[in-house]
């Protein structure tokens, strides 16, 4: 008896390893691991937003749902959030690390059916308010409400200052920042200085329901303002093609889609799709992905044409009572970067502005009337550049040419020296 009791759990656990094998999916045991992220530089890299590629991770580490996760510093459970692509599916693992000067930290993944709740102040956000019950008076859309939305496919009939996006177009910020950009045939970027750390793009401009050059956000209030002019330049980092030895910009398209890709508290992007613009070369699709991190004054621009588009260009508007710098050419680093400092802010102060470029992708540096101007050559009809502002009423703001200076540099040194994982 005692034998064929044996014999049927020797069975039983064959079985059961056999079914471990035919479905490994169905069945399997996730462990614990460690990863190591470490600041290779001899500076301090305060409150730093880190990416963990999931791709990579699933390589070492198979079957881990990084939504059930915790991850501890020296033993003590610290905020992190999923970051989707465009298509909605997990790309990035996203957490906020300080460093000292050459320090390592060590991350412990602990995969859990219940991760700890744990609560931030939203630093990030992505932001495109629409006008609804509106009336439509001479295509000017006027009353109504902007209520929020997470796409927009804008009307052939849009035209600047009709009134029907709040502030023109869609917002982006963080605690420190914030941008936006025309959604119509200007399609340039503009900046709100902010004297708050709070998120507050959901707000500007809401009741401004006539567009009479009279909007709130041109006066100061009590987050901050619109602090820049734009005109025709290229405002700050606008997407343009430069042809023939004069900037287009991209103006006329058949079809212009904007969708937000995340809003999260560290992390915040959105989506721009042209499809059809017109220049004077050809005609083709653009997409660019824009994003911001907390903590941060970059907006990181990835921008990709569905033909070959040989010299892509992008810049800053060159206002008076300002100074122009740039990185020497012979410098060492993956990254360079022109930048304008002065008092060129609408609030009469002084603001910095600054376009950080790959060293390898620069073709030249020059200017036109209105613009200080970076020419790339697309990688594989790629290109990606971050830009910047600097107001000097942002909370510890930078106030000095001196101190935009040490933040330029720092920048592209942080740039070519990212946070390494292993």
């Amino acid at each position: 008896m005692k034998k064929i009791i044996a014999k049927f759990i020797i069975l039983q656990f064959v079985f059961i390893l056999s079914i471990c094998s035919a479905q490994p999916g169905k069945i399997s045991v996730v462990r614990p691991f460690k990863i190591t992220v470490s600041n290779r530089l001899q500076i301090t890299r305060n409150e730093e937003v880190i990416l963990l590629d999931i791709s990579t991770l699933l390589k070492k580490h198979p079957n881990v749902d990084f939504a059930k996760c915790e991850i501890q510093e020296n033993q003590k459970s610290i905020y992190f959030e999923i970051i989707a692509d465009e298509q909605g599916k997990p790309a990035s693992v996203a957490i906020q690390l300080s460093f000292n000067p050459g320090e390592s930290k060590s991350l412990s993944f602990i995969p859990t059916d219940i991760p700890p709740q744990i609560e931030i102040t939203k630093k990030t956000q992505a932001f495109i308010g629409v006008k609804t019950d509106y009336k439509l008076d001479t295509n000017y859309y006027n009353g109504g409400k902007f209520v929020s939305t997470n796409e927009v496919t804008v009307p052939k009939s849009h035209f600047a200052h009709d009134a029907l996006y709040q502030y023109e177009g869609p917002g982006w910020e963080s605690d420190k920042i914030a941008y936006r950009f025309y959604l119509d045939s200007r399609n340039r970027t503009d900046i709100f200085g902010k004297k708050t750390t709070a998120v507050v793009m959901h707000n500007v401009g809401k009741n401004d329901l006539v567009s009479n050059s009279k909007e709130s956000y041109t006066k100061m209030q009590d987050w901050g303002m619109d602090i820049f002019k734009v005109g025709n330049s290229l405002g700050i980092g606008s997407l343009a093609y430069y042809i023939e030895g004069k900037v287009q910009t991209v103006s006329e398209t058949d079809e212009v889609k904007v969708k937000i890709e995340n809003n999260k508290n560290l992390y915040s992007s959105l989506v721009a799709n042209y499809t059809g613009w017109k220049n004077s070369e050809n005609k083709t699709d653009l997409k660019a992905n824009i994003s911001i991190m907390a903590g941060s004054r970059l907006t990181k621009v990835t921008c990709e044409s569905k033909d070959l588009i040989e010299d892509f260009c992008t810049g800053l508007a060159k206002h008076e009572d300002s100074q122009y710098f740039e990185s020497p050419l012979t410098r060492k680093g993956d990254w360079g970067y022109i930048g304008i400092f002065g008092e060129q802010a609408l609030s009469g102060d002084n603001l910095g502005i600054a376009i950080f470029y790959p060293s390898k992708q620069l073709t030249k540096r020059q200017e036109d009337e209105a613009s200080r101007l970076v020419i790339l050559k697309p990688v594989k009809n790629c290109v990606s550049y971050y830009f910047a502002a600097a107001w000097q009423q942002e909370k510890n703001g930078i106030k000095t040419r001196a101190e935009f200076i040490k933040y330029l540099d720092e920048t592209i040194t942080k740039l070519s020296n990212p946070i390494s994982i292993n």
